[in-house]
């Protein structure tokens, strides 16, 4: 790469880096991000793959389908579940536990919360309250 150019790779978040050539990669760019939100918000591990998996691994969400985000608490699955919500469609997360749940409908905004860990509802119960019309994507 020229001097100058912006690259990715294990080298550390720095301005500056000496690496071998086969240490590091083209930076990819979102045009809707900021280059420091493609580091961290939408990185290699958490919004890369979160993106990847809502718009490429299968076809993108449409609105008004209901989306069903498994791990929706965690660092991926909350990008992924945001992502998808972002289609229009209705978006329903799976976490583990109430607060987890309580998270995912009121700080992300999300249309409904499974808890996988409920002893009082089965996960067949659960669904059938929070995706009534069936799951179009998960």
């Amino acid at each position: 790469y020229r001097v100058g150019t912006v690259v990715s790779g294990m080298i550390g978040a720095q301005t500056y880096a000496k690496i071998k050539s086969g240490g590091a990669f083209r930076h990819i760019t979102f045009p809707f991000m900021t280059p420091t939100a493609s580091l961290g918000l939408m990185g290699l591990t958490t919004g890369l793959t979160a993106y990847t998996g809502v718009f490429y691994v299968s076809r993108r969400p449409r609105k008004g389908e209901t989306v069903v985000v498994t791990g929706a608490a965690g660092a991926v699955g909350s990008v992924a579940a945001q992502l998808a919500k972002a289609t229009g469609a209705r978006v329903v997360g799976v976490a583990g536990g109430p607060k987890k749940c309580q998270y995912l409908v009121e700080e992300l905004k999300l249309d409904g919360a499974i808890d996988y860990k409920n002893s009082e509802k089965t996960l067949e119960e659960q669904i059938t309250a929070t995706c009534p019309d069936g799951i179009d994507f998960i």
